[in-house]
């Protein structure tokens, strides 16, 4: 039966898992790849004089939402960037980051108003808070004024 799934003979079904292991392995590096890529041309779109960046991204994981911190805080005059990711409706993970501030007071007080937890560096928090996406954007250009 699982042979039938696989299209291999039986006795090669061991070998088949492994192969199609290898195959989504592939896969998956080629989507992280493409999404860097897209990130990529998302941070050249920003104007050079915004020094607050704010993205709202439902589709990252893994270390895909830090790159994005850290390729936006390598732009020239860029001192702050929040990136707000995971599915909406249910919450959504955060990572500050800022060249400029000591993130863990702004962290807290986000933790505070949104029900969340979480915590880091001065110049890098990450963490979990409730609410939308856009409110908690909004709060945060509020609180980090350019």
């Amino acid at each position: 039966m699982i042979s039938g799934l696989l299209s291999v003979p039986e006795e090669n079904v061991a070998l088949g898992v492994e192969n199609l292991k290898e195959e989504v392995t592939s896969w998956k590096y080629a989507l992280r790849e493409a999404q860097s890529e897209i990130l990529k041309y998302k941070v050249a779109g920003i104007p050079a004089s915004q020094k607050m960046v704010c993205f709202c991204e439902e589709e990252l994981d893994g270390d895909l939402p830090r790159y994005l911190v850290n390729l936006v805080l390598l732009q020239e005059g860029r001192e702050f960037c929040a990136v707000l990711y995971g599915a909406e409706g249910s919450g959504c993970r955060y990572i500050l980051g800022s060249k400029t501030m000591d993130l863990r007071p702004l962290a807290k007080e986000l933790n505070q108003v949104f029900s969340g937890r979480g915590g880091g560096k001065a110049e890098m928090v990450q963490g979990f808070v409730q609410g939308k996406m856009d409110v908690i954007e909004a709060w945060l250009k509020e609180q980090v004024k350019e």
